[in-house]
């Protein structure tokens, strides 16, 4: 799966980017929480 596709699926789940980081992001929706890992 594509790292779009993958946020797309989530934000469709409700989630929200909580913050962006150098090598992950991380989504979060009320209390939980899902870290994706850039891979390159």
């Amino acid at each position: 799966m594509k790292r779009r596709d993958l946020i797309r699926k989530l934000e469709e789940a409700g989630f929200k980017l909580k913050r962006h980081g150098k090598e992950h992001d991380i989504f979060e929706r009320g209390e939980n929480e899902s870290c994706i890992s850039n891979i390159d």
